[in-house]
């Protein structure tokens, strides 16, 4: 009963803004946007998610917006806020559904980018809560977009129903082939075929960090050595259900030996892309990389180095443009290969990475978990993908620029909503 009220409640108030909204444009209004991250930016340790937000605040910056806020579950020190500087963002705690909806109406447009996080397969009620911000923020007469975001082929059925309750006009952005398919069986509504924010974002060259770590491949390619990034993402232990921690990392110390032994020429960097840790994660991608390092022999450690935090997502996507190749459990490291022209293959879950690869036309350049486990399997797939790294680099920078053209797709097609401000 108290849901229903709260329901009948919010229609009420959203009405009312909606036509107050619509009163008070006038001929100097400025754009303003409100985004809702997916996941909280406390600490903002997924890269993924950060290289996501800053793509888009940079948009609109460049858009000469007047309000770029930032929508947070908790509160952000100033000293951890990455947008401390940017004098257009202010990061705002979020609270209630009607709190939400007075809030929201002062915007003119409301952004939700989806990533991952749409489909319930994280958590079905996060997700629900996501969907029920941007039907306010509709309601409220704000031009609301969920942004490229991806869909595995095993939606919740408590998402699917929220999906199809949205209002017609709410965009609806899928960031690869796939998950558009995949939206398009289970939802009667309209898709956008996008691209993923992330490769809008720029790189950082200039950092100390980014300096020192060129710095060091640079001393590697002097020496005639390839360098080839690895990044172990913990979300492979949950896949497979069978193995351990240890075990993973066993895994993937084991290919690289077996692809040093063939190739002696080879140097390697270890890279986080994601930072976070709690009670359920247990391992994050830091910890993974420091047991690989330290389980691999004494010769390949001379020619390993690891990423380190503090690092943002712009000065990795920095790195991975000196890098020969890269093999990666994470889709966003992917992107932030991809996007600087460097071949990148991945140990997917989730059904991400298919679609990814479809926007590039590329084959052959994942490997289920499973697979990976089986002995020989890993270094096979790895050798493989270093001797077709020329090929594919030169199909990547010849497909890129359309790529690049469909994630601001994501971003663009809201103009009208600028457009019109100004003319009113």
């Amino acid at each position: 009963m108290k849901k229903i009220i709260l329901s009948i409640l919010i229609d009420l108030y959203t009405s009312v803004l909606r036509r107050k909204k619509k009163w008070k444009l006038d001929p100097q209004h400025n754009l303003s946007v409100l985004i809702l991250p997916p996941g909280d930016i406390y600490n903002l340790c997924s890269l993924g998610d950060e290289a996501m937000v800053t793509a888009t605040v940079e948009y609109y910056r460049q858009q000469g917006a007047k309000k770029i806020d930032i929508l947070s579950f908790g509160f952000i020190p100033p000293s951890e806020n990455l947008y401390a500087g940017y004098p257009e963002v202010t990061i705002i705690k979020l609270q209630g559904y009607i709190h939400f909806a007075n809030l929201v109406s002062k915007y003119d447009i409301f952004l939700c980018p989806g990533a991952d996080v749409m489909d319930g397969y994280y958590n079905e009620g996060t997700t629900i809560y996501r969907l029920k911000l941007t039907s306010i923020a509709d309601q409220a007469g704000v031009k609301s977009s969920i942004l490229g975001f991806s869909w595995n082929d095993k939606p919740t059925p408590g998402v699917i129903k929220t999906f199809q309750s949205l209002p017609d006009s709410v965009r609806l952005c899928a960031r690869d082939p796939v998950s558009s398919q995949r939206l398009i069986k289970y939802l009667s509504k309209e898709i956008e075929l996008v691209a993923d924010l992330a490769f809008l974002l720029s790189p950082n060259d200039n950092t100390q960090k980014v300096l020192d770590i060129s710095k060091w491949i640079d001393r590697q390619k002097a020496d005639g050595r390839m360098v080839i990034g690895i990044n172990a993402n913990y979300n492979i232990v949950d896949r497979l259900k069978q193995e351990t921690t240890t075990s993973v990392v066993q895994m993937l110390v084991r290919a690289i030996i077996e692809v040093y032994t063939q190739n002696n020429q080879l140097s390697f960097i270890l890279i986080p892309h994601d930072f976070r840790t709690s009670k359920r994660i247990k391992d994050s991608d830091l910890l993974f990389a420091n047991a690989i390092h330290d389980a691999l022999p004494e010769e390949i450690q001379k020619y390993c180095q690891i990423i380190t935090p503090p690092c943002r997502a712009s000065e990795v996507k920095s790195i991975c443009g000196k890098l020969d190749f890269v093999l990666t459990g994470r889709m966003h490291l992917a992107i932030a290969s991809l996007g600087q022209g460097t071949p990148a293959a991945g140990i997917t879950y989730q059904g991400k990475f298919e679609g990814l690869y479809q926007h590039f036309e590329l084959e052959g350049m994942i490997i289920e978990p499973e697979q990976a486990c089986q002995p020989g399997n890993l270094s096979k797939f790895l050798l493989t993908q270093i001797e077709k790294q020329e090929e594919n680099r030169i199909r990547i920078k010849t497909k890129l620029p359309a790529i690049e053209k469909l994630a601001k797709a994501n971003l663009e097609r809201i103009d009208r909503v600028q457009v019109s401000a100004k003319v009113l």
